[in-house]
């Protein structure tokens, strides 16, 4: 299920980061920086033509699945998060977020497995979320 609403691509990094004094992180900032990037955009290979780098050309120090481990290897000093603007409250933290330039966005999906059988409390929800947003089936 496809939600029309996309979220923003950024950098998430240190507060005290010498990148966090900047509006948005341009793809040639990121080339000397060590990366921390999610398993599923290498998968894709989206975030490697934006960078305009191959993954061999550039320091990735850590992959991550879950947006939680980013934001922890960040704060531990591992490297820089490429991550989705909304999945880490950067509020109240020692860390920044920060979008890229040219902008990069990625639409939000709701999925599930294929002949899935839900309980009743699923579909429910499934029927909530129909209502709450203008979705279409892909």
């Amino acid at each position: 299920m496809s939600l029309h609403y996309k979220d923003t691509w950024g950098v998430l990094m240190p507060a005290e980061a010498p990148l966090s004094q900047k509006k948005a992180i341009a793809p040639e900032e990121l080339w000397d920086k060590k990366l921390i990037l999610s398993q599923q955009s290498i998968e894709s290979g989206f975030l490697q033509g934006w960078l305009k780098k191959e993954l061999n050309e550039l320091d990735v120090a850590a992959t991550y699945t879950l947006a939680m481990n980013a934001a922890k290897m960040v704060a531990g000093g591992m490297g820089y998060a490429l991550i989705l603007d909304q999945l880490i409250n950067t509020s109240g933290t020692a860390l920044a977020f920060r979008p890229l330039t040219p902008r990069l966005t990625a639409s939000i999906r709701l999925v599930w497995k294929k002949h899935q059988r839900f309980s009743k409390a699923s579909e429910v929800f499934l029927q909530e979320m129909e209502k709450q947003f203008f979705w279409e089936s892909t």
